[in-house]
């Protein structure tokens, strides 16, 4: 287990045609070889906690090497946390500043078609004499007892999140003892669960949850043939030359004089092989409500939080950059409206403040918009690093609140209903995920 800081760029960009591969994107309703959590929070003040479940879908044991990241903003100037939304208790009363994130890491082994789940607030270790019988830990450790074929937990140490108030996401690789395998076998969902005993907005006591499934990439079998620690998500994928067929290219420079290549695309040198994973999308689409919008059903008034994490990832150097998001806003009447904000590592903003702090004033406000509903699509500007991409992903939490428009929704909450967002497209640019030497 290492811990260090996080660093962000980005994790996908596409998957191209290699031979006769299919290209693939992005999903959350499929096994895959890397697995993200884009939005997982804890506040005890408000009764507030993610339940992680994740499934091993194959009859093999898999192991994984997943990260926390802490993406918790600090509170200055004031008292409280960052973690609960505005109007929340224990709200901050000063500003919220994004220059903190840290990383942790840890290992999962799972047996064959074995699922699991744990509170992202206690973690999960092994069943020990000493371990407290109130929460959850693997029977199967490997010593007093084992499953099938011998098969057992021993070695996973699922870690608690550093802290009570905490805002981030999770990321779980499919591994082996010497680095990334191919292995499309891992499926998870979180659920944020809020025990609502007051019975909140006159609604019935009781808790309330919200659940998206995680945003999973697959591995592209048979071009993992290095197996080192940098992982290329999408980008330029080789062709063949026409002429000869078993010759790789990445343009007619690679082939023969008077031959060509079937792709013409720019290699990225950390990729010489072309992509590795599925890439992330090149625009993420997100249909919604503009805040402060009334239901004309059930007349609550809604309000919407999204959930930006950039694809590329280096959790080896530990340096995040930023990338510069565009949004683009479509209304009913067709009419348009853009914006871009800079996220780094992670971002997690209510819609109506991601162009402005005063919520009516916002292009994703209702009042400013003149519909209840409309369209955004959400892009990364593409840069020439070739380090890392600046694809996203990301989830959506609608918020169904009573008598609040679109400032405050934070103790008037009837209901949350989370999303994961739709994608649209590829690019040629790759997203990498530098990982840490195996121990």
């Amino acid at each position: 287990m290492r811990v260090g800081r996080c660093w962000p760029a980005l994790v996908a960009s596409v998957l191209l045609l290699v031979g006769s591969r299919v290209p693939a994107e992005v999903s959350s309703d499929q096994p895959a070889a890397i697995v993200v959590f884009p939005k997982l929070v804890v506040d005890s003040i408000n009764h507030i906690d993610t339940l992680i479940r994740l499934t091993n879908t194959s009859t093999s044991p898999l192991m994984l090497h997943c990260f926390f990241v802490d993406a918790t903003p600090r509170c200055v100037n004031g008292p409280g946390n960052c973690a609960a939304r505005v109007g929340q208790d224990g709200r901050c009363e000063g500003d919220c500043v994004e220059d903190h994130w840290s990383e942790t890491d840890f290992r999962i082994i799972l047996t064959g078609r074995q699922p699991i789940g744990w509170r992202i607030s206690q973690g999960m270790r092994d069943c020990r004499v000493t371990a407290d019988p109130d929460q959850p830990c693997f029977q199967l450790d490997g010593v007093t007892r084992r499953g099938p074929n011998g098969q057992s937990n021993q070695g996973s140490n699922i870690l608690p999140v550093p802290h009570d108030e905490f805002v981030g996401y999770l990321q779980c690789i499919a591994v082996d003892e010497f680095g990334p395998v191919e292995r499309n076998d891992i499926a998870g969902e979180a659920l944020i669960v809020k025990d609502q005993t007051q019975g909140l907005g006159g609604g019935p006591e009781g808790p309330d949850v919200d659940g998206y499934n995680a945003v999973g990439l697959k591995s592209i079998v048979g071009t993992q043939t290095t197996r080192d620690l940098t992982l290329c998500l999408g980008g330029c994928t080789p062709g063949q030359c026409r002429g000869q067929h078993n010759r790789s290219c990445f343009s007619d420079g690679d082939c023969a004089d008077g031959d060509s290549c079937s792709v013409q695309c720019q290699p990225n040198d950390n990729c010489p092989n072309g992509a590795e994973y599925d890439g992330c999308a090149n625009i993420l689409l997100l249909d919604h409500f503009f805040d402060g919008a009334r239901d004309p059903i059930d007349q609550g008034d809604i309000v919407t939080d999204l959930t930006l994490v950039p694809c590329s990832q280096d959790y080896l150097r530990q340096a995040p950059k930023p990338v510069t998001v565009q949004f683009l806003v479509i209304n009913e009447l067709e009419q348009r409206f853009s914006t871009s904000k800079s996220v780094t590592c992670f971002k997690d903003i209510q819609l109506s403040n991601i162009d402005t702090e005063f919520n009516a004033n916002s292009i994703f406000s209702a009042a400013v918009n003149g519909t209840l509903t409309g369209q955004t699509r959400i892009r990364g500007v593409a840069t020439d690093d070739p380090n890392h991409g600046d694809a996203l992903m990301g989830i959506a939490r609608e918020f169904r609140c009573f008598g609040t428009g679109a400032t405050d929704c934070g103790t008037h909450i009837l209901g949350t209903a989370a999303m994961n967002l739709h994608s649209q497209g590829r690019r040629p640019q790759a997203d990498l995920i530098f990982l840490p030497p195996e121990n």
